[in-house]
């Protein structure tokens, strides 16, 4: 999919709308191009020594391109790879399940994770106040 005006306002409505839901009032900066992407990491975010990030459980698996989104909670910023979504379903759910990484700190295996996904997408959930 590419990063169109109108799919941006969308997953800018479906982002605010999933926020609200979850009761999380903080700035969330939405990264959607690889080319943002890669900017912010070199230029805008706080640069970590090596150690520093071995030592404090912080390390990026990968190259961030093959995944679907990344979280990066400290910073509140989302990466959503758009290109590589098939559709609007995949990239539905990339948007929840990086979004549930930012609010609740929730492992990916945990029972309490899969129960909030469904209940983000049925509309069921309801914010801890």
């Amino acid at each position: 999919m590419k990063p169109t005006a109108a799919r941006q306002a969308k997953i800018e409505r479906t982002c605010c709308r999933y926020l609200d839901s979850l009761g999380y009032t903080s700035p969330v900066r939405f990264l959607l191009t690889r080319k943002d992407h890669e900017a912010w990491k070199h230029n805008e975010r706080n640069e970590k020594s090596y150690l520093e990030c071995i030592q404090g459980g912080y390390y990026e698996r990968g190259r961030s391109s093959a995944f679907l989104g990344v979280c990066y909670s400290d910073e509140n910023v989302i990466y959503l790879n758009v290109k590589h979504a098939f559709n609007w379903k995949s990239l539905d759910d990339t948007i929840r399940h990086e979004l549930v990484h930012l609010v609740r700190k929730y492992n990916h295996r945990s029972m309490s994770f899969g129960k909030c996904m469904k209940r983000l997408k049925a509309g069921t959930l309801i914010a801890a106040k």
